[in-house]
């Protein structure tokens, strides 16, 4: 195939052919800035010269203001062969997440054979995987905003498939949480079944129940992401569970009662979810004396019948879930 020179100002991004995200690397920059583009981009002439593959490369070289650009032409004709030769090419020397990999899936669905479609999801080892035209087409049609949130937290196509199960309309503002938090697929998910069961049993829509928990004061102020997590994850179990609470702050004002030589050395912490029932008990240790006056205490009855009373406690909760 022969490469050519093409004016950068006539060449076209098309979206229908492009699957990578993010923009061009840090790399990428310093070697066009000092050798010029030395992997020749791919086009098509269709509609005017549109590109195939080296999207990003485009942009750069536009930012930098390269008039030409050396690129391999297509024609219209030989666009789908073409198009999987590239990605054959890509994946040789990269991987794709798994929200490119469902851009490419609905671009091959839309613009070329069935034949096209059944080699691609075998290339990219999808072949049985159920949903899985619907879940491109609803990541294709997805904001922007949702886009770039599932790629940079690298969400699985099971995990898409699952969040794919929420309207972004009625779940756009736990949605956005997760990114705002940039929440793992498991958290997410786990806070919009959440959410969803709460709704379910109180007859409630997404957004009243985002405003009755006051989630938007929980993620505002200087508090850490991690922090402002665990106070959205502690707020909406408490809605769910109303006797977590109750119980939680039983467990606060036995603890409390403890003797002051305990509260004072030792800090002790449980699950507030009460998904585990164990206690945690931890302490600082400085120096040698330390060390006799905490074995002291925790060899002491009373320390030990506290301890154990606490457990007992723990056990006696009835599982409500």
């Amino acid at each position: 195939m022969e490469i050519l020179k093409f004016p950068v100002s006539k060449l076209e991004i098309n979206p229908d052919y492009e699957y990578h995200c993010g923009t061009y690397s840090p790399m990428l920059l310093k070697s066009v800035e000092e050798q010029g583009i030395l992997s020749p981009l791919w086009i098509v002439n269709k509609n005017g010269l549109c590109i195939i593959d080296g999207h990003r490369r485009l942009r750069l070289v536009r930012r930098l203001g390269i008039v030409s650009i050396p690129a391999i032409l297509i024609q219209e004709a030989d666009l789908e062969e073409a198009f999987i030769s590239v990605l054959n090419i890509n994946l040789s020397h990269l991987s794709l997440a798994s929200l490119e990999k469902l851009k490419v899936i609905w671009s091959v669905k839309c613009h070329f054979s069935d034949h096209a479609y059944s080699k691609v999801i075998e290339i990219l080892d999808l072949e049985y995987i159920p949903g899985l035209l619907s879940l491109a087409a609803w990541i294709r049609k997805s904001p922007q905003w949702l886009q770039k949130y599932v790629h940079s937290a690298n969400f699985s196509i099971k995990q898409l498939d699952k969040i794919h199960e929420y309207s972004i309309y009625e779940y756009k503002n736990w949605l956005k949480l997760g990114s705002h938090l940039s929440l793992k697929g498991a958290e997410l998910i786990q806070i919009l079944e959440s959410v969803n069961e709460i709704c379910l049993r109180d007859q409630v829509i997404p957004l009243d129940l985002w405003f009755s928990l006051n989630i938007e004061d929980l993620v505002e102020g200087h508090l850490t992401r991690h922090q402002k997590t665990g106070k959205v994850k502690e707020k909406i179990e408490e809605k769910r569970h109303p006797w977590l609470n109750e119980i939680n702050k039983k467990m606060k004002e036995y603890i409390m009662n403890f003797p002051n030589k305990l509260n004072k050395n030792f800090e002790i912490q449980w699950d507030r979810n009460l998904e585990k029932q164990e206690i945690i008990v931890s302490c600082r240790i400085r120096n040698n004396w330390d060390i006799d006056k905490l074995t002291k205490l925790l060899s002491a009855n009373h320390t030990r019948e506290r301890i154990l009373n606490l457990l007992e406690f723990m056990d006696q909760i009835p599982d409500k879930r």
